[in-house]
C-alpha cells in the first residue's frame, strides 16, 4: 500500500476538506472563541473583583504593605529592612496625637514616615512635597485643615498642640508644604512632619509599656502575600528574635495586613483553598471540553466514510489523526485571537464600572501577560485534548467497517420493540439509548454550563457585608465618651474615658432599642498569678524582675487586669472557643477568659493563659479616690480641672475566687480599645454588686430598620450640639463606605453568571445544530420509511428535553456536592463568605434550555426540509 509521506498535501487536504464543511467550522470557532473568552473573562473578572475587595480592606488598615514589625528599636529596623526576604520596606515613627481643641473628635496622629511608608500608607501629598528633614514643615490630610478652618493653600502657617504618651504638650508652629485628600474610609487623620523633629522632641523622653509615643513601625513588602505570617517569622528567626511567644525576651511584636485574600486563605488552609480553586479550574476546563469534544466527536462519526476512503489511497493512521488535530489547531489560531480580545474588552467594560462605583479609586482592568498566557494555554488544551479520540477513532477505522459504518451500537441482545407500545416518546427514548456514551457525554456537557452558573451565583451570594463589618463594627450603635474613640496615646484612666449615670439614664430613655447592652469594667481591679504564670504573660526572664511586682496570697504576684461586665446581649456578641457561656449567668462566681482576635480576626491563643475549669483569683476595690499625681493631692472638685494627671486610685480591697465556665473571643468594637493586660468577663449582675468601681465604658444598641435613620439624627444633634463629650459610631457610616464593594460584587457576580449563561444557551444551541447536520441523512430515510414531519420534528424535541433532564440530573448532583464540600472549605478560609446554598437559577436555566432546545429543533428540522429527502439518503 502507497503511503502519503508528503506534509504538504496532508496539510492542503486538510485545508480543502475543511472548506466543504464550513457550517461545522463556524460553530466550532464559536465554541473556542466562547471558550477563551470565558477563560479570559474569569482572570478578568477574578482579579479585578479581588484587587477591588483588597484596596477597599487596604483603606481600613491603612496601607498595602504585606505586614509590619511593630515597637522596634530604629537601630533594628535598619538591619531587618536589609533582609534577603524583604523587598521593600517603609519606616514610621510616632510622635503623638493632635490635641487642638478643634480635633476633639478626631483620632489625629503625629508621627513621620519615610516616602515609601507615606506611598503605600496612601499619604503621598496630592498637592505639594513631603516634609524636609530639619524643617518644621507638615504634610497633612484635607479635613484637618477643614477642622482647622484653614484653607487648602501650600505655604501657610500652621499651629498644631501635641500630645505625648507622658502627657507632655508640644505647641508649635509648621508651614504646610503638601496635602491629599481625606479618605472617609481611613481609621485616622495624619499629620507628617520630618523625622528630625520627632527625634529632637523625643530627647530625654522616657518610654513606658503599651507607651505610643517614640513607637518605630517597620512595613515590609515580601516577594508575594502568600505566606505573610511564614515570612515575618523567617525574617524574625534571620535576626534571633521570634513572633510566637510575647513571654520570651526576644519577642517581636509584628502585624499582617488582612486585606490580602490570598495570604489569609494560606495562613488558615491553604492546602484546602489550593483544591478548592483547582476543583474550580478543572470543572470550568471539563465544561468546554465537553462541548468541543461532543463537537468533533459528531464530526468525525458524520464523515467516517471520508476517512474510510481516505486509507484506501494509502494514508496512515497518523496522518489522518493529524488531519483531525490540524483542523482543531487551525480553528483554534482563529478563535482563540478572538476570544482574548472579547475577554479583553469585557475586563475594560467592567473596570471602567467598577472604578465609576468607586470614584475615588481608579480600577486597573488590564489582564496580566500571564493569565493571557494561561489562557491561550488552557484554550489550546481544551481543544487538543477534545480532538484526540475522535482523531484515534478516525485514525482506527478500517476502509470495510467506514462504508458500513452507521454510528450504532448493535452488539448485545436485540430488544423487540411491539407495534401496540410505540409511540414518538419511546422512539426518542430508544434513539438515546442506542448510543448511551455520546448521549451522558452531551448531558455532561449541558450540566456544566448550569453548574458554574448555579455556582457563580452562590458564590456572590456568599458575600456577607456582616461578617465584613464585624472587623469594625457589631452593633447598630455604639455610643461613648468622645476620646473612647480615639486611640490612646496617653494612659489616662478608664475612668475618664466612661459614661456617667446621668448620660446612661438619658440615652437608655432617648433611644427606642430593645436589643441593647452596656460595656462595664471595673476600675484599678487585679489579678493574682504564680510566677510560671506571670512569665508567661509578661517579658520577665528572672527572679529579679519579679520584685517589680506586689506578691498576695504567699507565692502569687499582683498583675493588672481587664475585666469586663456584659448583660446577655453583650454576652452573645462574643465569640465561643470552649465552655457554656449561659454558666456566667447560672453558677456562682463564674468568669469567662477573653482572648484576642489576631489580624485575620481568628482568636489568639496566646493573648490568655487561662482555660475552662481553671481557678482566677480577682483584686477587687469597693471604693476610690481621685489622686492629682503630679502634686501627690487628693482631688474632691473635678469640674475646670485637666483630668490628664489625675488617677483614681483604689480603697477598700478584697479578693475574690472565680471559675472560668467558658473561653470566649471579643471584637475590638467592644473592647476597652486598647491592648494591655489578660482579660476576663462576668455577668453584667455580678460586676454591680460592686457599683462604685463599675464603670460603663460604651452602650451598644440594635435598632429596627425603620428606626436606623431616626436614631442616628438623633445622635448626630446629641453628639455635635448638646453633649460634645460623646460621639458614636454606627454601623450606617460603615455601611455607607462599603455599599459600593457590595455593588461591585454583585455586578461581578451577575456579568459572570450572565456571560455563563450565555455560553450555556450558545454551546447547546452548537449541539443541537451539530447533532442534526449529522443526523440528517437518519432522518431522511424516517421521512422516506412513512414518519411524518410532525412526529419527526416531536422527536427531535424530545430528545432535547430529555439531554436537558439528563444534564439536569448530573447538575443538581454536582451542585449539591459543591455545597456541601466548596463553599464550607471557602467559608473556613474567607472571612467575609458565608455559604448560602440555592438551586433556583440552575433549575431555571434548564427550563431556559428546553424552550432554546424547542425552538431551535423546530427552526433547524424545517431548514433541514428544504433539501430533498432523495439528496439526503444519497449524501455521503
Amino acid at each position: 500500500m502507497i503511503k502519503v509521506q508528503n506534509k504538504k498535501a496532508i496539510r492542503n487536504l486538510t485545508i480543502k476538506y475543511m472548506k466543504e464543511n464550513k457550517r461545522r467550522n463556524i460553530i466550532i470557532i464559536v465554541t473556542i472563541i466562547l471558550t477563551t473568552f470565558l477563560f479570559t473573562s474569569v482572570f478578568s473578572v477574578a482579579s479585578i473583583l479581588k484587587t477591588s475587595i483588597e484596596n477597599q480592606a487596604f483603606r481600613q488598615v491603612g496601607g498595602s504593605f504585606h505586614g509590619a514589625f511593630k515597637d522596634v528599636s530604629e537601630e533594628l529596623a535598619e538591619k531587618l529592612r536589609v533582609d534577603p526576604l524583604i523587598v521593600n520596606s517603609g519606616l514610621r515613627k510616632v510622635l503623638g496625637m493632635g490635641k487642638n481643641p478643634e480635633f476633639s473628635k478626631a483620632q489625629v496622629e503625629v508621627s513621620f514616615m519615610d516616602e515609601e511608608a507615606a506611598k503605600y500608607s496612601f499619604l503621598m501629598p496630592e498637592v505639594g512635597r513631603l516634609p524636609k528633614e530639619n524643617t518644621k514643615e507638615i504634610a497633612c490630610d484635607t479635613r484637618v485643615l477643614e477642622m482647622l478652618g484653614k484653607d487648602l493653600k501650600l505655604g501657610q502657617e500652621i499651629e498644631l498642640e501635641i500630645i505625648l504618651g507622658n502627657r507632655k504638650i508640644i505647641k508649635d508652629k509648621f508651614i504646610l508644604v503638601g496635602y491629599w485628600e481625606y479618605d472617609d474610609a481611613m481609621y485616622a487623620n495624619q499629620i507628617l512632619i520630618p523625622k528630625s523633629y520627632v527625634d529632637e522632641s523625643l530627647i530625654g523622653y522616657e518610654r513606658f509599656e503599651y507607651d505610643v509615643t517614640g513607637q518605630v513601625t517597620l512595613n515590609v513588602f515580601f516577594k508575594n502575600a502568600n505566606n505573610i505570617e511564614e515570612d515575618l517569622k523567617t525574617v524574625a528567626e534571620n535576626h534571633g528574635y521570634q513572633i510566637q511567644d510575647e513571654s520570651k525576651e526576644n519577642y517581636l511584636k509584628t502585624g499582617i495586613n488582612w486585606g490580602y485574600l490570598g495570604s489569609q486563605a494560606n495562613a488558615n488552609n491553604p492546602i484546602e483553598m489550593q483544591i478548592t480553586i483547582g476543583i474550580l479550574v478543572i470543572l470550568i476546563g471539563i465544561s468546554r471540553y465537553m462541548i468541543i469534544y461532543n463537537i468533533f466527536q459528531i464530526s468525525v462519526l458524520q464523515d467516517i466514510q471520508f476517512y474510510g476512503l481516505l486509507k484506501t489511497i494509502g494514508t496512515t493512521r497518523r496522518q489522518i489523526k493529524k488531519i483531525i488535530y490540524l483542523q482543531g489547531l487551525s480553528l483554534a489560531a482563529i478563535g482563540i485571537p478572538f476570544g482574548l480580545v472579547l475577554g479583553g474588552i469585557f475586563g475594560k467594560a467592567i473596570s471602567y464600572k467598577f472604578t465609576a462605583i468607586i470614584q475615588d479609586h481608579v480600577i486597573d482592568g488590564k489582564i496580566s501577560p500571564i493569565a493571557l498566557a494561561i489562557s491561550v494555554l488552557f484554550s489550546l488544551l481544551v481543544v487538543i485534548i477534545s480532538a484526540r479520540k475522535p482523531g484515534n477513532i478516525a485514525g482506527k477505522v478500517s476502509p470495510v467497517e467506514a462504508v458500513k459504518f452507521s454510528g450504532l451500537d448493535i452488539s448485545g441482545k436485540k430488544k423487540k420493540v411491539s407495534n401496540e407500545n410505540f409511540s414518538i416518546f419511546n422512539f426518542a427514548l430508544e434513539n438515546l439509548k442506542r448510543n448511551i456514551k455520546k448521549t451522558i457525554m452531551v448531558g455532561l456537557s449541558i450540566s456544566m454550563a448550569v453548574i458554574l452558573f448555579q455556582g457563580t451565583i452562590n458564590l456572590t451570594n456568599g458575600f456577607d457585608m456582616e461578617k465584613y463589618l464585624s472587623h469594625w463594627v457589631i452593633s447598630d450603635f455604639i455610643v461613648g465618651k468622645y476620646n473612647y474613640f480615639r486611640s490612646p496615646t496617653i494612659v489616662e484612666s478608664d475612668l475618664f474615658r466612661s459614661l456617667n449615670d446621668e448620660e446612661v439614664e438619658f440615652l437608655e430613655s432617648s433611644i427606642d432599642s430593645e436589643n441593647s447592652g452596656k460595656v462595664y469594667v471595673s476600675l484599678n481591679s487585679g489579678i493574682a498569678l504564680t510566677k510560671n504564670e506571670m512569665k508567661n504573660t509578661e517579658s520577665i526572664t528572672d527572679d529579679e524582675n519579679m520584685e517589680n511586682y506586689i506578691k498576695v496570697g504567699g507565692d502569687k504576684y499582683l498583675n493588672s487586669v481587664q475585666i469586663y461586665g456584659l448583660n446577655k446581649f453583650m454576652q452573645g456578641k462574643l465569640e465561643l472557643i470552649d465552655g457554656d457561656l449561659e454558666k456566667l449567668n447560672t453558677i456562682d462566681n463564674a468568669i469567662v477568659a477573653i482572648y484576642r482576635l489576631d489580624d485575620y480576626s481568628n482568636p489568639k491563643m496566646s493573648s490568655n493563659i487561662k482555660n475552662v475549669g481553671d481557678k482566677v483569683t480577682i483584686r477587687h476595690f469597693r471604693d476610690y479616690k481621685l489622686i492629682d499625681y503630679e502634686t501627690n493631692t487628693e482631688v474632691e472638685e473635678l469640674e475646670g480641672m485637666d483630668t490628664s494627671t489625675i488617677n483614681p486610685i483604689g480603697e477598700d480591697e478584697y479578693f475574690e475566687e472565680y471559675t472560668v465556665v467558658a473561653t470566649a473571643a471579643i471584637s475590638h468594637p467592644m473592647t476597652y480599645r486598647y491592648y494591655g493586660p489578660l482579660q476576663f468577663a462576668l455577668s453584667e449582675e455580678k460586676l454591680l454588686e460592686n457599683p462604685k468601681s463599675a464603670k460603663v465604658l460604651a452602650m451598644h444598641f440594635d435598632v429596627e430598620d425603620s428606626k436606623s435613620e431616626e436614631v442616628e439624627s438623633f445622635l448626630e444633634n446629641y453628639t455635635r450640639k448638646i453633649n460634645k463629650g460623646l460621639d458614636f459610631e454606627s454601623k450606617n457610616s460603615y455601611l455607607s463606605n462599603f455599599n459600593d464593594l457590595k455593588m461591585l460584587v454583585s455586578l461581578a457576580g451577575i456579568s459572570f453568571s450572565g456571560i455563563l449563561a450565555l455560553i450555556g444557551a450558545l454551546n447547546y444551541l452548537n449541539t443541537i445544530i451539530t447533532t442534526m447536520l449529522a443526523r440528517k441523512r437518519e432522518f431522511a430515510i424516517l421521512q422516506a420509511i412513512g414518519m411524518t414531519n410532525k412526529q419527526l420534528e416531536k422527536m427531535i424535541q424530545i430528545e432535547g428535553i430529555c439531554y436537558v433532564g439528563i444534564s439536569g440530573v448530573i447538575a443538581i448532583a454536582a451542585i449539591i456536592l459543591i455545597n456541601t464540600f466548596i463553599w464550607p472549605a471557602l467559608e473556613k478560609n474567607l472571612w467575609f463568605f458565608t455559604a448560602k446554598n440555592s438551586y433556583t437559577q440552575g433549575i431555571l436555566l434548564l427550563g431556559i434550555y428546553i424552550i432554546i432546545g424547542m425552538t431551535i429543533s423546530k427552526i433547524g428540522f424545517r431548514n433541514l426540509n428544504k433539501e430533498s429527502v432523495v439528496n439526503r439518503i444519497g449524501a455521503v
